[in-house]
């Protein structure tokens, strides 16, 4: 049996089932059985105590209310897919995001206002984030 984090087996596999009893306290792990295509695996499972958090924080940001489209705040998350004059900013944000200058969004100015733009650029830093984060964990747990 494998140890790995739950967010990992989510983004993973196309359903999650947990099995077995609840958790006994913060850090007790539990077993669950994730589904794929290749077959059914088990695993022992440390719950994350921020997923709940980060995920509620990621829901409100790419689906709540806002200025922008809710579709392109969600591709820019995924960091493809955005309309192609966006492309190069979220491909920007997703890589280098300290790279990022005054000019890449004043030559978006012309298409999108102020807070559309805020709400782009923070859309595709918590997908890129979640992205860096979910490697990170499974390299924890592979190690």
């Amino acid at each position: 049996m494998t140890r790995i984090n739950t967010n990992w087996a989510r983004a993973q596999f196309a359903s999650f089932v947990s099995f077995g009893s609840s958790a006994h306290g913060p850090g007790a792990e539990k077993l669950v059985v994730a589904h794929s295509m290749n077959g059914s695996h088990f695993f022992l499972v440390t719950p994350d105590p921020h997923a709940e958090l980060r995920h509620r924080a990621l829901e409100s940001v790419l689906h709540g209310r806002g200025e922008s489209n809710p579709a392109i705040r969600r591709a820019a998350a995924d960091g493809h897919g955005v309309p192609a004059e966006l492309q190069g900013l979220v491909d920007k944000i997703h890589r280098h995001a300290y790279k990022v200058t005054d000019e890449d969004l004043a030559r978006l100015r012309s298409r999108y206002a102020d807070d559309q733009l805020f709400e782009i650029v923070v859309s595709a830093a918590l997908g890129a984030s979640e992205r860096r984060l979910l490697a990170g964990l499974k390299a924890l747990d592979e190690a």
